[in-house]
């Protein structure tokens, strides 16, 4: 879901790298938002430092944005 939610916002080619932070040790000054309209939480925008030790790198995919036929 993830992955899906970061391609699904861009118009562009390119690689997405999947971070990942458990919710309850979010720093200060944080919100959640629904991007996709559902009005579902969809993304934590954080802004405030997030120290390295409460981060995890899960992966690199590739997106290629489908380009609809004319």
């Amino acid at each position: 879901m993830a992955w899906g939610l970061s391609a699904a916002l861009s118009e562009e080619d390119g690689e997405w790298d999947l971070w990942m932070m458990w919710s309850h040790v979010v720093p200060k000054g944080w919100e959640i938002l629904s991007t996709d309209g559902s009005h579902k939480p969809t993304e934590y925008r954080v802004y405030d430092r997030i120290p390295k030790r409460n981060i995890w790198y899960v992966g690199t995919r590739k997106h290629k944005v489908k380009r609809r036929k004319r």
